[in-house]
């Protein structure tokens, strides 16, 4: 998965994560070894600024899509 973005967010089919992916589960991360994603994140989904930081927690959540169709060219929302 060499083609992904720092701090992007997939889904993926199965129950694991592949290797260099973390589940958006609010898990914290240390600052020192994530400096990059931490640039990104911040503390926004909670940490201390100093030694920590968490993930954003997306348990429970149902992703949404919005975009218009390659077919009708109407705008369309995915989910809820």
């Amino acid at each position: 998965m060499a083609d992904a973005f720092i701090g992007e967010i997939r889904m993926f089919p199965f129950g694991y994560n592949p290797i260099g992916w973390y589940a958006c589960n609010g898990q914290r991360m240390v600052l020192q070894q994530y400096q990059a994603l931490y640039a990104l994140l911040g503390s926004r989904f909670g940490g201390d600024n100093q030694t920590y930081f968490n993930l954003p927690n997306l348990n429970g959540r149902i992703p949404v899509d919005a975009g218009i169709s390659s077919t009708t060219g109407t705008q369309y929302v995915f989910a809820q």
